[in-house]
């Protein structure tokens, strides 16, 4: 796997006149999409926003006070995005309009949705989400749709939504991310959309299943292959694929995820209890293994915060 190029910005804006709406606009059209926002009259605007951008996918970390924003249809036909987006609520309910679809974004959903439709989001009392604009190109090598219905998403309730919501938070939190990882967030979304191949769908399903289970010792090829709903021999044949095996891969996650937590700020959890807390039962197996994979021992890498090249 091959670190992603990814450009990290920051952008933040606090006062309560016109100048700070239209920053705010500039900084979302040349960083995320573009957009037109409102403010209410008699508020003040706050509003900071993390994006990383890579090759093609965008991703962006959104915190603000209230406010609302929208696509029109005279931006659209002016100025097309030609991509997919996705939105995670963390923080703070919104009112949608996406597509001729209106409902109510809850904290702990997602929406799919195509910005190259119609699209108002209204945030009466503030949001804090995660956004993903994925370039139409990019979707099409999952999807066999190309229409992108707008979906909402629990994402408590579904484990490919869980594993979006971690890669996309991972992101944010490490320079490590992969462009395996970039490339999971789109199969994912395509497979929460709906528009998703069999193949891709079975695939997200068996590897967001892993991550949701890698604390568990009793992690089976088996268990994976219920989850998915295929036999172990078609679930064999899947990562074969990929040029692995479901061993190899589940060691892979458990080390990724034991070399996040042991370097993440302020970690103070030692090596035997973070070998524990990613599924493994023999504390020399991990040794071992964390030090063939990252060239550095567990404690080594808790002490210094290094990350892996």
């Amino acid at each position: 796997m091959s670190a992603a190029a990814l450009s990290p910005t920051r952008f933040e804006v606090s006062t309560s006149d016109d100048h700070a709406v239209l920053a705010w606009e500039r900084h979302n059209a040349a960083a995320l999409m573009e957009l037109s926002c409102e403010v209410p009259g008699d508020g003040r605007f706050v509003a900071r926003e993390s994006n990383l951008v890579g090759e093609s996918l965008r991703l962006a970390h959104v915190r603000g006070s209230a406010h609302r924003v929208q696509r029109s249809a005279s931006m659209i036909d002016d100025r097309p995005v030609d991509a997919v987006a996705v939105y995670v609520a963390r923080r703070g309910a919104a009112r949608i309009h996406a597509d001729g679809v209106d409902g109510v974004l809850q904290p702990g959903q997602l929406l799919v949705c195509d910005p190259d439709r119609p699209l108002r989001r209204v945030f009466e009392h503030g949001l804090d989400e995660f956004a993903v604009v994925i370039p139409r190109d990019d979707w099409a090598q999952v999807s066999d749709s190309t229409r992108v219905t707008p979906t909402v998403v629990d994402v408590a309730d579904d484990v490919r939504a869980r594993s979006l919501v971690r890669l996309t938070t991972a992101a944010f939190a490490s320079t490590a991310t992969t462009t395996e990882d970039l490339a999971r967030i789109v199969a994912t979304a395509s497979v929460l959309a709906g528009a998703a191949t069999l193949g891709v769908e079975r695939r997200v399903t068996a590897h967001a299943f892993i991550d949701d289970n890698l604390g568990d010792p009793g992690l089976t090829a088996a268990s994976v292959a219920a989850a998915t709903g295929v036999s172990e021999r078609q679930l064999s044949r899947l990562f074969a694929a990929d040029g692995t095996t479901v061993p190899r891969h589940v060691l892979a996650r458990r080390l990724d995820r034991a070399y996040a937590v042991l370097t993440a700020p302020g970690a103070s959890a030692t090596a035997a209890e973070v070998a524990l807390r990613c599924g493994f039962s023999s504390i020399p197996w991990f040794s071992t293994s964390f030090r063939r994979r990252f060239d550095i021992t567990p404690a080594e890498a808790r002490r210094s915060g290094r990350r892996p090249a």
